[in-house]
C-alpha cells in the first residue's frame, strides 16, 4: 500500500508538473494573431515574460549556489530546458512575424536575426550558471569563500536589475533609455575588473583553490555577456516601436 501510495503521488506530481509547463506554454501563442504588428507587439511581450523567468531563475540559483543548497538547484536545472523550449517557441513566432510581413518591411529583418541571436545567448548563459552551479554542489566541492559570495551578490544585484529594466519597458511600452543599461553595464564591467583583480591575489596567495576561481570567473564573465544581451533586446525593442512612451 506505501509503494502504491508513492506511485500514485509520483505520478499525480508528474502530471500537475506537466499541465503546469503546458499552460506556461500557452503564454507564448500567437495562433490567434493575423497581422505583422500585432504579432511584433505580442512577441515582444513574449520575450519580457522570458526575461522575468530568467532574472528569477538566476536569482534562486545563486542563493541556492551560495548556500550549497542542492535541491533548489537541481529543481533550476530542470528548468533550463524549459527556459530552451520558450526561446524555441519565440523564436517559431518571429518566423511567424517575417511570412506576415510585406515586402516593403522585409529592410528590418536583420533585427529580428539579431533577436534570434540575443535570445539563443541569455539561454545559454542562464543554463551555463545553472549547470556550473550544479555541477560544483552536486559533486560536494568546497563552497565559495565568503568574500566571494559577497562579491558575487553584488555583481547578481546589478545583472538582476538590468533584467528587470529591459523586462518592464518590453512588457509595459514604457522607454528605459540604452544609457540607463549601458551605464549599469560599465558599472557592472568596473566591478568585475575590480573583484578579478582580487580573485587573482586570491589564486596566488593559495586562497581560492582552482575549481572556486573558473566557477568564479565564469559566473562573472556570464553577467557581463547577459547584460550585453539585454540591452541590445532594449535597443531592438525601441527600434521596432520608436514612438513608445
Amino acid at each position: 500500500m506505501i509503494f502504491c501510495g508513492l506511485v500514485i503521488f509520483r505520478t499525480h506530481r508528474a502530471y500537475s508538473r506537466r499541465a503546469k509547463e503546458k499552460e506556461e506554454e500557452k503564454v507564448f501563442n500567437l495562433d490567434s494573431v493575423t497581422d505583422a504588428s500585432a504579432a511584433l507587439a505580442i512577441t515582444f511581450n513574449h520575450i519580457g515574460y522570458l526575461l522575468k523567468e530568467i532574472r528569477e531563475s538566476l536569482d534562486i540559483t545563486l542563493d541556492a549556489l551560495f548556500s550549497n543548497d542542492i535541491a533548489t538547484i537541481r529543481t533550476q536545472r530542470k528548468k533550463t530546458s524549459n527556459v530552451q523550449l520558450w526561446v524555441n517557441i519565440v523564436i517559431a513566432n518571429i518566423f511567424k512575424v517575417l511570412r506576415y510581413q510585406q515586402k516593403e518591411q522585409m529592410a528590418d529583418s536583420y533585427k529580428y536575426a539579431q533577436t534570434i541571436r540575443r535570445l539563443q545567448k541569455l539561454s545559454d548563459g542562464h543554463r551555463d550558471i545553472v549547470l556550473r552551479s550544479w555541477v560544483h554542489v552536486s559533486n560536494n566541492h568546497k563552497g565559495l569563500l565568503d568574500v566571494q559570495v559577497k562579491e558575487l551578490r553584488e555583481i547578481k544585484d546589478i545583472i538582476l536589475n538590468i533584467f528587470s529594466d529591459v523586462e518592464v519597458s518590453l512588457n509595459t511600452r514604457e522607454t528605459v533609455s540604452p544609457d540607463i543599461i549601458t551605464t549599469q553595464i560599465q558599472t557592472l564591467r568596473n566591478l568585475a575588473d575590480h573583484y578579478n583583480f582580487k580573485q587573482m591575489e586570491r589564486i596566488q596567495d593559495d586562497t581560492s583553490k582552482t575549481r572556486l576561481s573558473i566557477l568564479f570567473y565564469a559566473i562573472v564573465g556570464t553577467c557581463i555577456m547577459l547584460a550585453k544581451q539585454n540591452l541590445k533586446l532594449l535597443e531592438i525593442f525601441q527600434e521596432s516601436f520608436p514612438s513608445s512612451k
